[in-house]
């Protein structure tokens, strides 16, 4: 997947409670019923203050009871869901992307059939605003953006119509995507040439012309040959988004903090899927 780096691969409609809302255009108009103190959706589960279905904790789990997130993992924010960041280090809230929908008795949203400028058909949600199959506000050239037209990610950074889930929580150690290499005095990375012409480091591992470790079909990989970026993602240099160069995100670190979220993460398996390794769907 493009986004392999993230390891909060979910859709956030999986996540959200059921609800009416006094205004279709604002996903956080849903009316707040409550029950003992806390809010609840339609069909009296628990919600965050944002709409998300949490269980007694305070962690946020899906429509199937899968926990997502530890609450700790949000606690630093207030306990509500902290924005995200997009590839180029500018931050967002998940709900400025988020349609809003009716669901169906399997909870599901209800993508609505519409149609854009030119007469071509296309989904909308209940506001009028085009979005993708996964229920993402879009342009007319599929890129997501908010609903005051600002693209936050391109068609071509998406996976399936999913975006990726950059937290300020997300790790990220730029050392391991980077060959072994030295830089001239212009700051560009001195590099070397195998027998077949290829770019390698001093280990005669290949890299791009940036430095980075990748593979034969120049996707960038991490020092044990895992994909990390897809070739899509880099700029025309080679270079890795911009949000993993800018020292924003953590790198691992023998700090109590990254302890802490070590534990988290080694308690958060995902496959492919977006599920939970070891905990199916019911």
């Amino acid at each position: 997947m493009p986004y392999a780096i993230e390891k909060f691969n979910f859709n956030p409609f999986n996540c959200h409670g059921t609800f009416f809302y006094d205004d279709v255009e604002d996903p956080l108009s849903f009316q707040k019923n409550q029950r003992s103190g806390s809010y609840i959706d339609e069909l009296g589960r628990f919600v965050s203050l944002q709409g998300f279905l949490v269980d007694r904790d305070g962690s946020v789990v899906d429509k199937d009871g899968v926990k997502r997130f530890d609450w700790r993992q949000f606690s630093q924010f207030g306990g509500l869901m902290p924005k995200l960041y997009n590839y180029y280090g500018k931050t967002f809230e998940l709900q400025e992307v988020m349609g809003v929908f009716d669901r169906d008795e399997k909870g599901d949203i209800q993508l609505l059939l519409g149609k854009d400028e030119r007469g071509k058909d296309v989904y909308v949600d209940k506001a009028g605003f085009m979005v993708n199959q996964k229920g993402y506000i879009v342009t007319r050239d599929n890129h997501i953006c908010t609903r005051e037209g600002k693209v936050l990610f391109l068609k071509s950074q998406l996976k399936n119509g999913e975006l990726p889930k950059i937290f300020p929580f997300t790790r990220f150690n730029i050392n391991r995507v980077l060959g072994e290499i030295e830089m001239d005095p212009g700051g560009q990375p001195i590099l070397f040439k195998n027998e077949f012409g290829e770019t390698i480091d001093r280990q005669g591992r290949l890299v791009n012309q940036k430095g980075f470790l990748c593979d034969k079909h120049g996707n960038v990989v991490d020092v044990r040959g895992k994909l990390v970026f897809e070739k899509a993602l880099l700029d025309h240099n080679g270079d890795i988004p911009e949000i993993f160069r800018s020292n924003i995100l953590r790198s691992d670190s023998q700090s109590s903090l990254s302890r802490f979220m070590s534990e988290i993460d080694r308690d958060q398996r995902f496959d492919d899927s977006g599920l939970m390794k070891g905990q199916g769907s019911t």
